[in-house]
């Protein structure tokens, strides 16, 4: 072979290298040019999928009819605003979100305060019917014994007397507790509190203790007794 030949036989070669390197070029500037907007398409694509979504769940959070906690709504606005969108329509659902939450929030502290103090009285008012039932009690069960040790029949009718001004009347229920049964209660045959008071009289004993006093406006009208 000549050097004529060797000569055009290294110039195509050298064609051809050029030619296969300016297409590969080409076809890695394409590919790289088609990669990158894939991948904005697939991010726009993400940013509408989450601007949907936040939008649809904004909504449900201003709606009366919601069933989530307090705490389960703050923890999906908090999500909504970690995704950081920029979206005008998101930005005002967030905002009137926000409002919402925040009087929710007070309404369920003002609950939590009215049911505190509604407990705090309930437990002063049974507090205070215990201290009156404990006075009460034995005070009652003080006039008991002094009719069985009263000297004469005068006194201990005096002190009878006395003893109903705390029953709504006279014949108020007197009942006995003989024994407890699988949670429930068994009495004597019932009486009343004024053939109860003359029993204690003419036995002279005072047997009984005062197990419970059921009231009616603020007077007894049932008198629970058990033996001492």
């Amino acid at each position: 072979m000549n050097k004529l030949q060797l000569l055009i036989n290294y110039s195509v070669n050298m064609k051809l290298k050029t030619i296969i390197i300016l297409t590969l070029t080409v076809l890695s500037v394409v590919s790289i040019s088609s990669c990158k907007v894939s991948q904005k398409k697939l991010e726009k694509q993400r940013l509408d999928s989450l601007l949907t979504r936040s939008k649809v769940e904004l909504n449900s959070l201003l709606s009366d009819t919601c069933t989530k906690t307090l705490d389960e709504k703050e923890k999906t606005l908090a999500t909504i605003k970690s995704y950081q969108l920029r979206n005008l329509e998101v930005g005002e659902l967030i905002n009137k979100t926000e409002k919402k939450l925040i009087g929710e929030k007070k309404a369920e502290l003002e609950k939590e305060e009215v049911e505190r103090q509604k407990k705090h009285n309930e437990e002063l008012e049974l507090n205070k019917v215990k201290k009156i039932t404990k006075t009460l009690s034995e005070k009652l069960e003080n006039n008991f014994q002094e009719i069985a040790e009263a000297e004469n029949n005068s006194q201990a009718d005096k002190l009878i007397r006395e003893t109903l001004e705390y029953f709504i009347t006279d014949q108020a229920n007197v009942l006995i507790i003989i024994g407890e049964f699988n949670g429930e209660k068994d009495y004597e045959k019932p009486t009343t509190i004024i053939k109860y008071l003359n029993l204690i009289k003419d036995t002279r004993k005072s047997i009984n203790k005062i197990e419970k006093i059921h009231y009616q406006n603020d007077k007894i009208k049932l008198l629970e007794l058990k033996r001492k």
